[in-house]
């Protein structure tokens, strides 16, 4: 069932003409329960990246090259030592401290996850795509939907780069559908960055008696 975010929409930035990209920020909603298996047949769920920022970029065979470059751009904002490095390596680079972090508290690692849009289809093809996604990326998991998920529960823009932001708790913070401006994707990194802040903030509050 799709999720009424609609309704809570905050912010709702459009980019001048010719319209490329639109970015909507909400207020915390929860997201449903997401299952999908990689490209190699193994399980993921996004409840296990609870008390980490999770970034889903997802869309069709037609903007993948797009969704790669803007997870490559959001990847090395957060994890800088990435830059120059094959993406088997770049990985596993460590994300950025927290400004002025207090100690004690944990920077909330920042996963930006590709999944590609595929739509029901039968098994022998299921078989065909995930051999094509093991040639194109042996060493990065992609997450194969093939049950409609992402479509059917986020705003999907065919042919083109389509995200969301989910924070430690696992509420959906904001939405990116198409080509971002550069202002916009500076203002996408600084979001999520505000999202880490928070999420350090509230491991230093002291909890109700």
């Amino acid at each position: 069932m799709k999720l009424k975010f609609r309704f809570s929409v905050l912010v709702f930035f459009l980019v001048a003409l010719p319209l490329n990209a639109e970015v909507l920020i909400y207020r915390p909603v929860q997201v449903p329960k997401i299952e999908m298996e990689d490209q190699f047949q193994k399980p993921y769920r996004l409840d296990n990246y609870k008390s980490d920022v999770v970034i889903l970029l997802f869309g069709d065979k037609e903007g993948a090259d797009s969704n790669k470059l803007l997870g490559q751009a959001i990847h090395e904002s957060f994890h800088p030592q990435a830059r120059g490095k094959n993406p088997g390596q770049a990985r596993f680079a460590p994300v950025l401290e927290i400004a002025n972090q207090p100690p004690g508290t944990r920077a909330p690692e920042v996963h930006t996850i590709a999944v590609a849009s595929i739509g029901k289809v039968p098994n022998l093809v299921k078989v065909f795509i995930r051999n094509q996604f093991q040639k194109a990326s042996p060493e990065v998991p992609v997450w194969l939907d093939f049950n409609e998920t992402m479509r059917t529960t986020f705003k999907f823009k065919p042919s083109s780069a389509n995200l969301v932001v989910i924070d430690p708790t696992g509420n959906l913070r904001l939405s990116a559908s198409g080509n971002l401006t550069q202002a916009e994707f500076t203002d996408l990194v600084n979001a999520i960055e505000g999202i880490r802040v928070e999420s350090v903030n509230a491991q230093i509050q002291p909890k109700a008696p």
